[in-house]
Parts: structure tokens; C-alpha cells; sequence
């Protein structure tokens, strides 16, 4: 009894500052139409036109960009072509020729890292050799993980626009990650769990497929959990109403 108590307090302090936290205040400032707010001012408009200019200056960040992109592009045409060995490796079975591009990477990462130990034996890491190797890696093993066979496409960019549409057909309505399991109604816990939950699926729309695969299998693990809790609690729960009541 004592113990529901405990747990219905704790559950309700937490729902009150998670409320209190989400309000916004609807108060609407103004400049003021003093000396400093008109110096203030003007000092933003500076500010954002020397950003813009600079932006989109011949050699600036815009043409870097532009350049950073097209070169990212033909580098990972290389890792593609690791793909579609793997594919003629495992005789047009995916799930194989996936295993193998996984394989085939690895001793490529082994023969970089061979290439540079030092005198004393030691090898520098791979991210720390070759920083965008792993996702030039997972950009094309996501997609074979997703069914689509490299030796069925002539680029590797229309290979990841074929990715991209179908991950983008994976995910249901609302932005959240096919697959991610829903929290069971539960009065304040609930909506705890659905903050946390929120918060969880914004961070997942940010990381690649493979990413997303391996923490939707996380988060529905922790949700299964606390169904778990609740379900174990939901006895103790209902005495305590009674008994409050």
C-alpha cells in the first residue's frame, strides 16, 4: 500500500514538471523604439546580410558545398562497386551478398590499416583513416538490408534514390519510424512515457536505416518493459484508489 502510494506520488510529480515544462509563455515582446532597440536592430540587419553575402560569395560555403557533394558522390561510387562484387560473389541472393559486403569491406579496412602502421605495429582506426568510410558503408548496406540489389541499378545514385523512397514509404503517419512500438495507456506514467517516446522517435528520423532498425528494436524492448511494470503495478494501483477513495 504504502509502496503505491509512493509510486503514484513520484508518477505525479514527474507528470507536473513535464506540464509545466512544455508551457510556453504566450507573452509577445517587442524592440523597444529606444536609441539601443534602433542600434540592435540595425546591428541584425548587419549581421544577416554579411552571413548571406558570405553564404553565397564565389568560393564560399555555398560553392564549397556544392563541390563537398559532388566529390562525396564519387567517392562512394567505390564503395558501390564493392556492393555489386558482393552481389556476383553470392549469385543474386541478397541476404548473402549482403553477409559478403560486409566481409569484403573488412578486408579492404584491414589492407588501409596494414598500409599505415607505424614502425612499432600500430594502426590508426579506421574513422580516425577514413572518417566518411562507415557511411559511405551503411548508405548502400542499408539499402540492400531494405531488398533492393545493387546489380539492379546502373549508379549508385539511383540506386539511394530507390532507398530513399522506399524508407520513405516505411514510415506511418505522423513522421514515426515503422516498427517503433506505442506506450500503453497508463494515467500520468503515460504521459511521461509518451514525452521520452516523442523525444526518442526525433532523435531515430535523424540517423540512417540501419540506425533507425537497430533503435526501433530498442525502443520496443524498453516499451515492452514498462508494459511489464505497468501490468505488474496495475494491481496495486486500483487498491490504492479503493483505498484513497
Amino acid at each position: 500500500m504504502a509502496k503505491s502510494n509512493t509510486v503514484r506520488a513520484t508518477v505525479s510529480s514527474i507528470t507536473a514538471k513535464a506540464d509545466a515544462a512544455a508551457k510556453v509563455d504566450a507573452t509577445v515582446l517587442a524592440i523597444p523604439e529606444t536609441k539601443d532597440g534602433t542600434a540592435a536592430k540595425a546591428a541584425a540587419f548587419k549581421a544577416i546580410d554579411a552571413v548571406y553575402n558570405g553564404y553565397y560569395r564565389k568560393g564560399g560555403i555555398a560553392d564549397l558545398s556544392e563541390q563537398i557533394a559532388n566529390e562525396t558522390a564519387k567517392l562512394s561510387e567505390f564503395v558501390y562497386g564493392i556492393a555489386v562484387q558482393a552481389v556476383k560473389l553470392g549469385g543474386n541472393n541478397l541476404p548473402l551478398a549482403t553477409q559478403y559486403f560486409g566481409l569484403l569491406c573488412r578486408e579492404a579496412e584491414l589492407h588501409l590499416k596494414k598500409a599505415h602502421t607505424d614502425k612499432d605495429g600500430k594502426a590508426p582506426t579506421i574513422e580516425a583513416l577514413l572518417p566518411p568510410w562507415q557511411a559511405y558503408k551503411s548508405q548502400v548496406k542499408s539499402g540492400m538490408t531494405a531488398g533492393l540489389s545493387p546489380a539492379e541499378f546502373a549508379t549508385q545514385g539511383a540506386f539511394r534514390a530507390a532507398a530513399k523512397t522506399k524508407k520513405d514509404a516505411g514510415r506511418e503517419p505522423g513522421g514515426a519510424v515503422a516498427g517503433a512500438a506505442s506506450v500503453p495507456q497508463s494515467g500520468g506514467l503515460n504521459a511521461v512515457c509518451k514525452l521520452q517516446c516523442d523525444a526518442l522517435r526525433s532523435v531515430c528520423l535523424k540517423l540512417s536505416d540501419e540506425g533507425q532498425t537497430v533503435a526501433a528494436e530498442l525502443i520496443a524492448a524498453c516499451v515492452a518493459q514498462v508494459a511489464a511494470l505497468l501490468k505488474t503495478n496495475e494491481g496495486e494501483a486500483v487498491e490504492t484508489e479503493e483505498a484513497v477513495g
